[in-house]
């Protein structure tokens, strides 16, 4: 059976410098489904879905490198200058690449209209009810028309659904989100004939509010997602010769940044400038203003807190590799890759006390109250082994070394989900599907 893979997000999302989570989940995608030789691109245009020609799956792929791959030169730079501000003993704020939400990628000519432009070259897919159709992002699900229009213009749909944080935590999102998100469920639970999800809680959530949906939901099954195998031990590492500190994703409120900056306030308060760093991975986001004032404000944690943002994995797989610890203090997850990314790496992992976490780490990650700085301060603390200032309040952290040691043995045993693993187990449901199971 042919497949049609929904590439509109990718298409659409190349105008930012940074891929979100599911960029990237969708880009591997692509990549496997290409692998299958039997792939076409579909296109959500204003009439409904259209089919690419076959030639395009390459353009895209190429356009996906030059955007959000790794470019050798630049790549050094951006390392090399963080382990440079690392290495200091302290100095200004750092912030390397576009910080902005939506900053723009000037080193790339790619422009969603370049797909568009070849109009002729698209063949509606009118009612033929061939192929299965693959939408592995939420992009374009909140349209009823498009979503009818799939459901017959294809044999079968399959869907893949990432969270229901918007529905959950509507706090945490754009506003207007929770709306769109109830609009995305609905029109899967009518088109789609099996849905794919990233982890039990995922499901659990799904399936709870399952009775709020028009129509019962189709067969849902848990497939986790990969860790690319650039993160892995033995990662060539950053070494700064300081511990520090990261944290992974886009700077926006449900990461709950606030707790972390509150939490290198007690730090630096207590042990100066021998305080670890913070290292923010990812772009700004939405809905922090407060957060970033803080951020760009002068004043003791300036010469602490470093902002990276446009890292390909690569670069990211260097930093984590080197850091004495990821934190990850999120209100709420779908998934949360850069927890599976980091201890893959084995490098130890914080994170906030949620099912998902557990889910995701087991054992091999200490989980904390998304709301406790003194808590969080504490354990970093003592994985970077801290010592107060001669004459400061404070001690010689003894039990330092021992910390980081127990931490680092419980990364150790973590075997993470490859991405070889999980299209294994996509290529069955894709064949189950086809075949009409």
């Amino acid at each position: 059976m042919d497949l049609f893979f929904d590439a509109s997000r990718i298409v659409n999302r190349l105008r930012q410098p940074t891929a979100t989570g599911i960029d990237r989940v969708d880009v591997a995608w692509l990549h496997f489904l290409h692998k299958q030789r039997r792939c076409r691109l579909v296109l959500r245009l204003l009439d409904g879905p259209a089919a690419l020609a076959v030639d395009q799956t390459d353009a895209l792929l190429h356009a996906v490198e030059l955007h959000w791959g790794a470019h050798a030169g630049e790549s050094r730079r951006r390392l090399d200058a963080l382990a440079d501000w690392l290495a200091r003993p302290r100095g200004a704020s750092l912030r390397i690449g576009a910080s902005g939400a939506e900053a723009a990628s000037p080193a790339t000519p790619f422009q969603p209209s370049n797909f568009h432009r070849g109009i002729a070259r698209l063949r509606m897919l009118a009612q033929t009810r061939r192929g299965l159709y693959v939408h592995t992002s939420h992009t374009g699900a909140d349209r009823a028309a498009y979503m009818r229009r799939c459901r017959a213009s294809f044999a079968h749909c399959l869907s893949f659904v990432h969270d229901t944080i918007p529905i959950d935590f509507p706090e945490h999102s754009r506003a207007g989100e929770a709306e769109r998100h109830w609009a995305r469920l609905r029109n899967i639970a009518r088109t789609a004939d099996r849905i794919l999800v990233n982890s039990r809680h995922t499901r659990d959530c799904l399936r709870a509010m399952s009775g709020r949906l028009p129509a019962p939901l189709p067969p849902l099954h848990v497939l986790p997602l990969g860790v690319e195998n650039c993160f892995h031990v033995g990662t060539p590492a950053l070494a700064p010769g300081r511990p520090y500190f990261v944290m992974l994703g886009t700077i926006e409120p449900r990461k709950n940044h606030a707790l972390m900056l509150d939490v290198w306030a007690q730090l630096v308060a207590r042990f100066g400038d021998a305080a670890p760093r913070l290292v923010l991975l990812g772009r700004r986001g939405w809905n922090n203003e407060a957060l970033f004032a803080r951020l760009d404000a002068p004043g003791a944690l300036a010469g602490h807190i470093a902002e990276c943002a446009g890292l390909d994995d690569r670069e990211s797989a260097a930093v984590l590799a080197g850091a004495t610890a990821l934190l990850t203090p999120s209100f709420a997850e779908g998934y949360n890759l850069p927890l599976a990314e980091a201890l893959a790496c084995g490098t130890p992992a914080l994170a906030s006390d949620l099912d998902i976490h557990r889910e995701v780490a087991g054992d091999c990650a200490r989980l904390l109250p998304a709301d406790d700085a003194r808590a969080w301060a504490e354990a970093i603390a003592a994985l970077a082994g801290c010592t107060a200032p001669a004459g400061a309040s404070g001690s010689v952290l003894a039990n330092g070394c021992d910390a980081l040691a127990t931490a680092r043995a419980a990364a150790a045993a973590f075997r993470p989900m490859r991405w070889e693993r999980h299209f294994h187990l996509a290529a069955r449901e894709i064949e189950q599907l086809s075949a009409g199971g």
